[in-house]
């Protein structure tokens, strides 16, 4: 969970992601690829647009440029891997050494400095596992953050095919107008 209400399933790479992605209590696929963004899924569209338009995209692939779209997910998207990259792998110079753990059977050490509390690979590669802001409270009080996982994991990024319609954002009246 990267904030309260809002999780992801993604796979990354540093052109885009793919995977899906909850909020609001609906799930939809998600697509990013080269600065592009793809959406699919009929309970986003029934929950987003009125129920014409709906009822048109379906299940089917559409390409989103309105950032407000997907309850105003689509404007982190297309970044979103240079975000992370940057939040994760960054400098952490206030970063001290806590204690070892365990997540997902794999051993850890755990990082932590201000509000931010990292787990990394206690064997091998120190790949890190997890991130938790303690500032952001999630289901029963405990920090948001992600899980890392599936490093090395061959990703496929391609436009989906068919794509139905693109999501705009829509004009604002002209003044006087």
């Amino acid at each position: 969970m990267l904030d309260p209400g809002l999780t992801l399933d993604l796979a990354m790479t540093q052109r885009g992601e793919t995977g899906t992605l909850s909020s609001h209590g609906v799930t939809w696929h998600v697509l990013a690829v080269d600065g592009r963004m793809w959406l699919r899924g009929r309970e986003l569209w029934a929950a987003t647009l009125p129920a014409d338009r709906a009822a048109a995209y379906g299940d089917a692939w559409v390409e989103v440029t309105d950032g407000t779209a997907a309850f105003d997910t689509a404007r982190i998207l297309p970044t979103l891997p240079q975000v992370m990259v940057a939040e994760i792998f960054g400098p952490h110079p206030d970063l001290h050494l806590t204690g070892t753990t365990t997540l997902a059977g794999r051993a850890a050490v755990e990082l932590k400095g201000g509000k931010d509390i990292y787990d990394v690979a206690g064997s091998g590669t120190p790949y890190p596992l997890r991130w938790l802001d303690a500032e952001i409270p999630g289901a029963g009080g405990q920090p948001c953050g992600i899980t890392l996982d599936r490093f090395g994991e061959p990703v496929s990024l391609a436009p989906p095919s068919p794509v139905v319609a693109t999501l705009s954002p829509t004009p604002s009246p002209s003044p006087g107008g």
